[in-house]
């Protein structure tokens, strides 16, 4: 049997957003992506998407992967935001040396999460590295088996590691206001030995220079600076949210409509009418640019660092109209969504949330980018 096609992908990612609806208010309030959503993910072949085919994955344009995202957060926010981070840390494992990436995958079923920030160190030492240190953010962690850290080294800058997740000390510190399902946990190591062949330069990934590019020299996503690709990762999150909270808002705009008339009508309108055009620019954003993406890459041009901050740029945009579009809405709806069972009250927790993260803000991208306009640059 070939590959399974994008067009598969993405029809069997539509398929499950009725169940992971349904299961969206036990994820928030157990903070875990409960595990049977976990398995239909996998048993829809979601999670291998941006894997190479040499490791049983299906190798799709990561505008497919962004796609797939947007629509599972239609129907869980935690749960797409988990599924982004464990399919994302998949290529990243997919970038090692080949010894690391054959240790890994003897287990077909290895899962992946991530802390891309150096909050610890690693003291060099015969045939690899000891590490220690107190990492945050670890989203996936309740499933992941392997951990892709970075961290701090005296004489060689930073370092990826592939750490088994075993070899940590989780500390249960999640407890959020939104995206509570993505166990986004710390891990701790002390004085963990990484074996070298477990390691890689951590700027490699960022040049499109890692090792894996030699084992897999056919594989696109191995050639990619990673910042190029990842604004079309995590942000979809927040404009999948946004479409779900536009059919709602569609929902009670029609129940009004029918409905005894309200003195503060006009103004009603004209904020959804608002609120539907950022959350179709956000839409619109994120499937135009991340295609053109997927375009530069085959193309085999070289991308810049005026090319990353653009791209950047362009999804921390998107994210924050999805964010405005949410904003909106909920105002339009009064004093409902402050009920927890109602679905708006859990976007937006979840939207807010998102939208914290650092590498969202639109106010950072767009300083990134317009600095590169300065002369030397």
């Amino acid at each position: 049997m070939g590959p399974i096609s994008s067009c598969d992908l993405l029809e069997r990612a539509r398929k499950l957003v009725p169940a992971l609806r349904e299961r969206a208010a036990r994820t928030d309030a157990e903070r875990k992506v409960p595990p049977e959503s976990i398995a239909v993910l996998r048993a829809a072949g979601l999670l291998d998407v941006l894997l190479p085919r040499a490791l049983g994955g299906s190798e799709v344009d990561f505008s497919v992967f962004s796609a797939i995202t947007r629509l599972l957060a239609t129907g869980c926010g935690s749960t797409a935001w988990v599924y982004a981070i464990l399919t994302e840390t998949a290529w990243i494992a997919a970038l090692f040396p080949l010894k690391a990436q054959e240790e890994v995958w003897d287990d077909r079923a290895a899962m992946f999460c991530a802390s891309v920030i150096p909050y610890g160190k690693a003291r060099k030492v015969e045939g690899g590295y000891r590490i220690r240190g107190r990492w945050q953010y670890l989203s996936g962690s309740d499933y992941a088996t392997w951990v892709v850290l970075n961290a701090n080294t005296e004489s060689e800058g930073q370092v990826g590691m592939l750490v088994r997740r075993c070899e940590l000390q989780m500390i249960d510190d999640w407890h959020v206001l939104g995206l509570a399902g993505t166990g986004s946990k710390a891990g701790v190591a002390d004085d963990v030995f990484v074996p070298a062949w477990r390691t890689l330069p951590w700027p490699s990934l960022l040049t499109g220079t890692a090792p894996g590019r030699a084992v897999h020299p056919d594989y696109l996503l191995a050639r990619v600076p990673r910042n190029f690709l990842t604004a079309f990762s995590l942000n979809p999150v927040i404009v999948g949210l946004a479409t779900r909270a536009l059919e709602l808002g569609t929902e009670l705009m029609r129940k009004q409509a029918a409905g005894p008339a309200l003195p503060d009508w006009p103004a009603v309108q004209s904020k959804f009418a608002e609120a539907t055009v950022d959350i179709e620019l956000a839409n619109l954003i994120m499937s135009t640019y991340a295609r053109e993406n997927d375009e530069v890459l085959r193309a085999g041009r070289p991308i810049t660092d005026q090319d990353i901050a653009l791209t950047r740029m362009r999804g921390s945009r998107a994210m924050s109209l999805a964010k405005q579009g949410i904003e909106k809405i909920v105002i339009i709806s009064g004093s409902k969504f402050i009920y927890d069972a109602n679905p708006l009250q859990l976007i937006l927790r979840d939207a807010v949330t998102a939208a914290s993260h650092r590498s969202s803000s639109f106010e950072l991208a767009a300083l990134n980018y317009c600095a590169g306009f300065a002369p030397g640059n």
